[in-house]
């Protein structure tokens, strides 16, 4: 296998995987792919997002996420959306990788919309600037 087909058998999952998470209120994420010319191996996390939440609205979902996964981290389920400075630069903490094990918190940046995964140490919550 090449890169090239595991980048495009992870968006066909997720595409696949979007009726699964409406059906049963999860959100559904695959880890790092390890690879062979034959073969891949992957981890594959499913959280549940609890009643009245809506897959298909991304920001039900990534809050949902968020709430799942922020205290095993450090943080809290107020501290969604809050801002934080990096290097100069704004960003909002907007959710999780679960199945991330050293950067898992996703930062989004603020005027340009910009999507990063950071390590939660670097917002910590005492470095929220909210």
């Amino acid at each position: 296998m090449r890169t090239e087909e595991i980048k495009r058998f992870r968006e066909s999952f997720k595409t696949a995987m979007k009726e699964l998470e409406k059906e049963f209120g999860v959100s559904v994420s695959l880890g790092n792919i390890n690879y062979t010319d034959k073969q891949f191996t992957t981890k594959m996390v499913v959280v549940s997002l609890g009643e009245n939440v809506n897959v298909e609205n991304k920001d039900e979902k990534e809050k949902a996420v968020w709430n799942y996964a922020c205290l095993k981290h450090g943080l809290k389920p107020e501290d969604y959306g809050k801002t934080t400075t990096i290097r100069g630069r704004k960003f909002k903490a907007v959710g999780f990788k679960p199945n991330a094990r050293k950067k898992s918190l996703v930062v989004e940046e603020l005027g340009t919309g910009k999507r990063y995964v950071t390590e939660t140490t670097a917002v910590f919550p005492n470095h929220f600037d909210d």
